[in-house]
């Protein structure tokens, strides 16, 4: 028998991989530089529209996931979309801490540069320890 592994990977892991580019992108919209900020179309409460929106865009890839199986444990891929859950709110508490902060605060070293440059490090170590601990322990 062969297995269709194309279309449920379009579906289910699409969706939150494009979010978390998305997400990296809003963060890589962050500057204090008021020419940047005016010519991306940049502020805080757009950053947080931006997370809102990817949000429901996830949730309703999840609900569409547990709907096509229904089981009452968590399946591997809900790790992912929890996780991507929590770069959404991370990415969105950013966003607001950055706008709010002072000049000698380290989120506004070199204009985020710390969150930047954390963001996919960070992701991709969480994905390989949900990976390591669902399918090895």
């Amino acid at each position: 028998m062969s297995r269709q592994i194309l279309t449920p990977v379009i579906i289910y892991v699409v969706p939150p991989l494009i979010a978390l580019f998305m997400l990296f992108g809003i963060l890589l919209l962050t500057t204090r530089r008021q020419e940047r900020r005016a010519s991306a179309g940049w502020n805080s409460t757009n950053a947080l529209a931006y997370c809102a929106a990817v949000f429901f865009v996830v949730i309703v890839s999840q609900v569409n996931l547990r709907q096509q199986i229904n089981t009452s444990g968590i399946l591997y891929l809900d790790w992912f979309y929890l996780l991507t859950y929590c770069a959404i709110l991370l990415v969105a508490i950013n966003a607001v801490v950055f706008i709010l902060a002072s000049e000698r605060r380290i989120v506004q070293h070199e204009d985020n540069l710390i969150a930047k440059l954390l963001y996919w490090p960070v992701l991709t170590s969480a994905m390989l320890v949900i990976t390591v601990l669902v399918f090895l322990l």
